[in-house]
C-alpha cells in the first residue's frame, strides 16, 4: 500500500469529486418529479407548479397564455389568440399526426407566435433546495420539411442554454444538470422562430424537474462540496470526508470544535451523529481496504483512525509539513500480474465547479462516459460566451480544469452568475457559479 499525501488544491478537489460519486448512495430519493407533459392542466394556467406564457424576446417579459381550446382532433391547447404563441398536450390515447407535424400520445408541444414571439413552459419552485432537470426539446415536424426553431432554458431569467433544432436533421437540444434554487425562482423551456422564413416550427417538450427531500425539521445541517447534512449546527464544514464500504456511511472531520470530532453520516437519512473525538487535527482521510480503517493526515504525521470509535493511532510523521489531504492506492503483491483491461467507464456525464461561490477563479471538474469530442466553456446570463475552458477529444474519465475568472480577452469578470456548459457525447450538461469579487 502507498501513501500519497496531496497539496491544498488537489485535496479539496478529490475530496468533492469522491463526495459527488458517491452521491447516489447519500443522497434520499426525490421527494417527487414533477413532469411536464404530466402537469399539463387544460382548465387552469397557471397550474402549479407549471405555467405557460410568451415573451416578446428571448428572457422579455413573461405573459400567460390565457385561451384555452381543443381542437378537432381531441388536442387541448393554451394559445395567445392574437399573435398564434401555443403549448399543445395530447391527451389522447393515441399518436397523432395535424399537418406536417407529429404529437405522440401524452406529448406536450410548443409553438412561437407568428410574429417572432417565444413561447414558455414555466416551472416555478416551490421551496428552497435543489432539484435536477432533465430536459428534451425536439422537433416535432415530420423528417421532409425544412423548418428549423430556437430552443432555450432560462434559469431565472437567465439563459443556460441556446441553441437550433431542425426537422430535416432530426436534431434535438438534451439539457441535464442540478440547481440550488430559492422559492420562486424558475426555469423556463422556451420555443422560438429560428427566422428561416418557413414559418413557426413545433417543437416537443420531453421535461422533468427532480426536487429533493427537503432536509429534517431540526434545521441544523453540514455544508460540504454542495452538499447538506442534518443533524448538525449551521455554518460549519467538514475538512475532510470519506466513505466506509462496509457500513455504506460516509465519515467526516469536524473541524468547527476543539479537538476535532469524527462523524458518522447515515446514507438514506443524511443525519450526522459523533462518533468520538479524534486524537489529532486531521486535515484529510482515505478507506484503507487492508485494515478497513480510515488513513488521515495532518501536518504532525499520518494516522490510522478506527470508524468505530474515532481512536487514532499514528503511523508515521510528516515533521510539519503541511499536507492537507491523501490517498491510499493499492500496490500489488510480488508476481502479481495486473490486468490490462481498462478501467470501467463512468456511468454518466457530470459537470460541477468549486469552490462556488468563487472569489475569482474555480476548478471545473467534469465526467465523460465514453470517448469523443468534449467541449466546456464558461457563458454569461446572456448566453455569451466569457472563455473557453477546453476543446477538442476525450477519453472516457474525469478530468479537471482551471479558470482563472477571466474572459477571452484576459480581463478579470465582474461579480455575477456565469454557466458553465459542457457538450459531449450528444448533450449538453450545465452547471451553475457564481463570482462574488
Amino acid at each position: 500500500m502507498a501513501i500519497h499525501p496531496a497539496g491544498p488544491s488537489i485535496a479539496r478537489f478529490a475530496a468533492i469529486v469522491a463526495l459527488a460519486g458517491l452521491a447516489w448512495s447519500v443522497r434520499p430519493p426525490a421527494a417527487h418529479a414533477d413532469d411536464a407533459a404530466a402537469g399539463f392542466v387544460p382548465t387552469a394556467n397557471p397550474a402549479s407548479p407549471w405555467s405557460y406564457g410568451w415573451t416578446p424576446t428571448l428572457a422579455g417579459a413573461f405573459t400567460l397564455l390565457a385561451t384555452h381550446g381543443t381542437d378537432a382532433n381531441g388536442l387541448d391547447n393554451w394559445r395567445d389568440a392574437t399573435n398564434l404563441t401555443q403549448v399543445t398536450h395530447n391527451g389522447t390515447p393515441g399518436g397523432k399526426t395535424v399537418g406536417n407535424a407529429y404529437t405522440p400520445a401524452g406529448g406536450l408541444d410548443l409553438q412561437p407566435g407568428n410574429g417572432g414571439q417565444y413561447v414558455v413552459a414555466r416551472w416555478t419552485a416551490s421551496q428552497d433546495g435543489s432539484y435536477t432537470v432533465h430536459a428534451r426539446l425536439a422537433s416535432r415536424m415530420l423528417p421532409t420539411m425544412f423548418m428549423s426553431a430556437e430552443v432555450a432554458v432560462l434559469l431565472d431569467g437567465a439563459v443556460a442554454y441556446d441553441r437550433y433544432v431542425s426537422a430535416t436533421g432530426q436534431e434535438r437540444g438534451d439539457v441535464n444538470g442540478t440547481f440550488a434554487l430559492t422559492a420562486g425562482q424558475t426555469i423556463d423551456f422556451v420555443v422560438g422562430d429560428a427566422h428561416d422564413g418557413l414559418g413557426p416550427d413545433l417543437v416537443g417538450l420531453d421535461a422533468t424537474v427532480d426536487e429533493e427531500l427537503p432536509e429534517p425539521a431540526s434545521g441544523a445541517a453540514y455544508t460540504f462540496g454542495g452538499e447538506r447534512f442534518a443533524g448538525c449546527r449551521w455554518g460549519s464544514a467538514f475538512e475532510s470526508i470519506a466513505f466506509d464500504p462496509v457500513d455504506q456511511h460516509l465519515y467526516a472531520a469536524d473541524g468547527s470544535v476543539s479537538p476535532k470530532r469524527l462523524l458518522r453520516i447515515d446514507r438514506d437519512t443524511r443525519a450526522a451523529t459523533v462518533v468520538g473525538d479524534l486524537g489529532a487535527p486531521v486535515t484529510g482521510m482515505s478507506w484503507d481496504p487492508v485494515t478497513s480503517k480510515f488513513l488521515a493526515i495532518s501536518n504532525t504525521g499520518v494516522y490510522r483512525v478506527d470508524p468505530a470509535t474515532a481512536a487514532t493511532t499514528l503511523l508515521t510523521a510528516t515533521n510539519g509539513a503541511g499536507f492537507e489531504g491523501l490517498a491510499v492506492v493499492p500496490v500489488p503483491a510480488a508476481g502479481t500480474v495486473l490486468s490490462a483491461e481498462a478501467p470501467p467507464a463512468p456511468a454518466s456525464v457530470r459537470l460541477a465547479a468549486f469552490p462556488n461561490p468563487s472569489r475569482g477563479g474555480a476548478t471545473v471538474a467534469f465526467t465523460v462516459p465514453a470517448a469523443g469530442d468534449a467541449r466546456v466553456g464558461v457563458y454569461d446570463v446572456a448566453g455569451r460566451l466569457v472563455r473557453e475552458l477546453r476543446s477538442g477529444r476525450a477519453t472516457a474519465g474525469t478530468y479537471r480544469l482551471e479558470w482563472d475568472g477571466r474572459d477571452a480577452a484576459g480581463a478579470a469578470v465582474a461579480s455575477g452568475v456565469f454557466f458553465l456548459r459542457l457538450e459531449s457525447a450528444g448533450r449538453t450538461t450545465v452547471a451553475r457559479l457564481a463570482v462574488v469579487r
